[in-house]
């Protein structure tokens, strides 16, 4: 899959590696069709006002994504496949693909070597 980030990449993987809640936008790049997008927020639990962890979540991160609205609470790094399902995101549409391939490619940054 092509995907157009918005910032970049690169820049969302520092950010999760230092340990910051990212926010961005992916866009499938086609030509002369319409251009799937959704956007998706990671974001350290301990950083939500008014949010309480139980024990053991004040190490997770909350990630939602707009094509089904459904956000989850996770470790990263983690399994994009299984982050995926836990989405909702089953289906084969173009959007619920998008997300999974946006998933796939910045826990794959994250592991990049000489990333950590």
């Amino acid at each position: 899959m092509n995907l157009k980030w918005q910032p970049e990449l690169n820049d969302l993987c520092g950010h999760l590696i230092a340990g910051h809640g990212i926010s961005f936008n992916v866009t499938l790049h086609r030509t002369l069709r319409s251009k799937p997008a959704v956007d998706l927020i990671l974001t350290p639990v301990r950083d939500l006002a008014g949010v309480h962890p139980r024990s053991g979540d004040e190490h997770s991160w909350l990630v939602w994504q707009s094509h089904t609205g459904r956000g989850v609470l996770t470790a990263l790094p983690c399994h994009p496949g299984q982050l995926a399902d836990q989405l909702g995101l089953a289906g084969q549409t173009n959007e619920a693909r998008l997300v999974q391939a946006a998933l796939s490619a910045l826990m794959d940054g994250v592991h990049a070597p000489g990333r950590l």
